[in-house]
């Protein structure tokens, strides 16, 4: 425990990680600046106070008796209102599976295909629920829902994913390689005893990984929370009439497997984020362990995300390794929009946003294990 408690220190006062999390908020505040809907967003509550928060006959009575606004812009948020209360539908009855996923994916066969029709066969219950119990009423943002929430749920999180990620595989190899930097290498890996420390170390990396991440995840969203006031939806259901997402055809229902409120995807979407931020470090640590040079074992670990990344854009989107690139953290950042829905045809199981990273955090445990071995393994000094 002393051990970790002296790296989890040492890591905390590394004045590069500082900067790092300081120019990590400069931009995410900036980000907050730059996509505020502040306008909109004070307005659909300012109707949601006198007309309500779900959809129907009382709602539309309401959001028509309101007097229209002067100001140019305010009136262009009213009139998006009023043709938005009419709705694409009214709830998820007679929302087909087949109609909407299974014909819009056709292309895809094989594994792929009998996962997927096994998976629609497990939606179809859920569909008919959420039609009873009215989850598409819920207003949200309205006709601005997908807007609004893409910038605060989509690319607010793929941009702290990206910056964690890069912080995660510094954390990791600063704890396994700092003696490297140093030049205290031979004294303290040196013998097993020395090389003993490489595990208080990863999870003391582990822990300022958690710690940072609070902090980043934290102060972002508090800034994008208090800039645009969401007490109005919080409570609201996820799955509303205007949330919908793109797949190979077009856009269907954000369709979540259970009844979610806004609060509780966005605790469960910073979850997931931290799930797949952490894989980073549990990815970087096998190649720390097994590259004595810190250099290469970073640039290995760019090399294979790098690989990720070309393989999504250059192999087919129907084809089985297209699925399993999906799963790294990079693939789960291209699907952050789909987090806590059936996911239409990019995802074959169901909760794959939080599957996906454990299986990895798995499998780069099952790595680490062999290499922390092999590192232990015989003195380099006899």
């Amino acid at each position: 425990m002393t051990v970790f408690r002296f790296e989890l220190k040492k890591l905390l006062l590394t004045k590069a990680v500082w900067a790092f999390v300081a120019v990590a908020l400069a931009v995410n505040i900036g980000f907050v600046a730059g996509t505020s809907e502040k306008a909109v967003i004070d307005y659909i509550n300012e109707v949601a106070a006198v007309a309500g928060t779900e959809f129907g006959a009382s709602y539309r009575e309401k959001l028509a008796a309101l007097p229209v606004p002067d100001d140019p812009d305010l009136k262009e948020i009213h009139q998006g209102l009023i043709a938005g209360a009419e709705g694409y539908f009214d709830s998820f009855d007679g929302l087909s599976t087949d109609e909407l996923w299974l014909s819009k994916s056709a292309r895809i066969s094989g594994v792929p295909r009998a996962l997927l029709e096994r998976k629609y066969e497990m939606l179809s219950p859920v569909i008919a629920r959420k039609s009873t119990e009215g989850d598409a009423a819920s207003v949200y943002f309205s006709v601005y829902t997908n807007e609004i929430h893409q910038i605060a749920f989509v690319y607010m999180i793929r941009v702290i994913m990206a910056e964690v990620g890069a912080l995660a595989l510094l954390l990791m190899l600063m704890a396994l390689r700092y003696e490297s930097l140093s030049g205290t290498v031979d004294t303290v890996w040196a013998k097993r005893i020395g090389r003993l420390l490489a595990l208080p170390k990863m999870l003391a990396a582990l822990a300022a990984l958690a710690l940072l991440f609070a902090l980043i995840y934290g102060v972002s969203y508090s800034v994008l929370f208090g800039v645009n006031d969401f007490s109005s939806v919080w409570d609201l259901n996820v799955s509303a009439l205007y949330h919908n997402f793109p797949t190979f055809d077009g856009f269907i229902p954000f369709v979540t497997w259970t009844s979610m409120t806004v609060k509780e995807y966005f605790l469960g979407m910073t979850l997931v984020c931290f799930l797949n931020c952490a894989v980073f470090a549990f990815f970087v640590a096998p190649l720390a362990l097994l590259c004595r040079n810190v250099l290469l074992a970073f640039g290995s670990a760019a090399a294979i995300i790098f690989l990720n990344l070309v393989s999504l854009i250059k192999v087919p989107d129907a084809s089985i390794l297209y699925y399993a690139l999906l799963a790294p953290p990079l693939g789960q950042a291209l699907q952050a929009g789909r987090w806590f829905s059936e996911g239409a045809g990019f995802a074959l199981i169901p909760h794959f946003e939080t599957v996906y990273p454990l299986i990895c955090i798995g499998a780069s445990v099952a790595l680490i294990i062999p290499a922390y071995r092999r590192f232990h393994g015989k003195d380099l000094l006899a």
